[in-house]
């Protein structure tokens, strides 16, 4: 990450650790969050070269795509992992977020307040955080919203979904179902291999 980055940081689910935020608008929280750069290297994530078959498959979408385009997705895609490990760990959930890269080479995250969710459906929480991130485009490389979902196909497993959208037309759905193993403060939550699939753009445009 370029010297000078803003990175996420976590918090308990539906807070952070920034100021105050205008009313309707996502938080924007400015942090340090050692473990992104450690998510960045680790095997689960997209920038890992050390792959198995179904990794291999996840990141077809790297063909034609520019080192500096991959970079920038795997570095977001990183972020979302170390706040979702994080706040799973601590809290056992974590609440819907978004993470952007800022033309000027930063990276912050962005977050409804405990009220707005308080008050808002899931389906209309996403949304806000999209009408956000298209307000804000013109000043964005990319965007990568994160939420969780169960996967009726996986007998109701639990999953981290990211959909992440670059500039350069990368637009995509990252889902991860993941486990938390251990009990009390022996906890540890494991994200499985991820699954990839393009999507129809909805944060940049």
């Amino acid at each position: 990450m370029a010297s000078g980055s803003q990175k996420p940081s976590t918090s308990a689910p539906g807070k952070t650790r920034s100021g105050q935020a205008k009313s309707g608008k996502p938080k924007k929280d400015r942090g340090a969050a050692r473990r992104a750069k450690a998510a960045a290297k680790d095997p689960s994530t997209p920038s890992s070269t050390r792959r198995t078959r179904s990794q291999d498959a996840a990141n077809a979408w790297r063909q034609g795509i520019s080192t500096a385009t991959a970079s920038a997705v795997d570095q977001m895609t990183a972020h979302v992992q170390a706040v979702v490990l994080d706040q799973l760990e601590q809290f056992g959930a974590f609440p819907p977020f978004v993470v952007v890269a800022r033309r000027d080479g930063e990276f912050e995250l962005h977050s409804l307040s405990p009220e707005e969710l308080e008050r808002s459906s899931p389906a209309d929480a996403l949304d806000s955080l999209r009408n956000w991130t298209r307000e804000s485009a013109a000043e964005l490389l990319g965007a990568a919203l994160a939420f969780g979902a169960t996967l009726p196909d996986r007998s109701g497993a639990s999953a981290l979904i990211v959909e992440v959208e670059h500039v350069d037309g990368v637009s995509l759905t990252v889902i991860q179902a993941y486990k938390v193993k251990g009990t009390k403060g022996a906890k540890r939550t494991e994200l499985e291999d991820a699954t990839v699939e393009n999507r129809e753009p909805s944060l940049l445009r």
